[in-house]
């Protein structure tokens, strides 16, 4: 957090070294996907019968496959007279991950275990900043810039969220929610290339993430990564 703070207060104090200041808007959507040896594509589904307060669980909620996800952020930024850009972007983004369920398993004193079809969607918002340092050239009057920064994401909620029918049982489809233990903070290092004409701005963006969200350490590693396409405007 210290280094955020330190970046903006630098960026802050920069108006009059710069040739230009910008500012833009941008909306993004991507793929995320969490990558380590705690993550999964399927799960199975365990419904825990024994006493009498039954619980049903998703085994494993961190997943490789992509959801819905979407994002929009505002960019202030200072060009220099040898095109180097030194900025920071704050935004919202709500970034979700699946993985399949292929079994149930009815936990009770003897175990039983069924085919199953469904899947579980974990869904993340997120308040981000975004400091990065970046380059810009014209050509022929589109603007080209790559940026390197990192994701200093702050997690408001996680919810995992699991529809499932298992057919020898019922053909009723079956609902429940989880709430992950969420990181006070997902650092995740981005790279990100852009292109600039009449004010209309593409952008496509990798972040690797940094922050293992599996708090267990027996349940292994699980790292959110996030592959984004944007599409923003220049302001100033």
């Amino acid at each position: 957090m210290r280094i955020i703070v330190f970046f903006v207060l630098s960026t802050l104090s920069l108006p009059a070294l710069s040739q230009s200041m910008n500012l833009r808007v941008l909306g993004n959507s991507g793929f995320a996907s969490f990558k380590g040896s705690g993550s999964a594509v399927a799960t199975q589904v365990t419904n825990y019968t024994i006493g009498f307060s039954p619980t049903i669980l998703a085994n494993q909620y961190y997943g490789r496959n992509s959801g819905t996800s979407y994002g929009v952020e505002l960019q202030a930024s200072y060009t220099f007279k040898s095109n180097i850009d030194l900025g920071i972007g704050a935004g919202f983004e709500s970034i979700s991950t699946t993985s399949k369920v292929v079994s149930y398993t009815q936990a009770g004193i003897v175990l039983i275990v069924y085919d199953a079809n469904g899947k579980t969607v974990l869904t993340g918002t997120y308040v981000n900043l975004n400091p990065y340092i970046g380059y810009t050239k014209s050509i022929s009057g589109f603007k080209l810039g790559l940026k390197i920064g990192a994701d200093f994401a702050i997690p408001q909620k996680l919810k995992a969220k699991t529809t499932y029918i298992v057919p020898t049982i019922s053909k009723n489809e079956v609902t429940f929610t989880q709430n992950p233990e969420k990181p006070s903070l997902d650092i995740r290092p981005r790279v990100q290339a852009t292109a600039e004409y009449n004010k209309i701005i593409l952008s496509v963006g990798y972040a690797k993430g940094l922050t293992n969200y599996q708090t267990n350490n027996a349940n292994g590693e699980a790292y959110l990564n996030y592959f984004r396409i944007g599409l923003g405007y220049t302001i100033l």
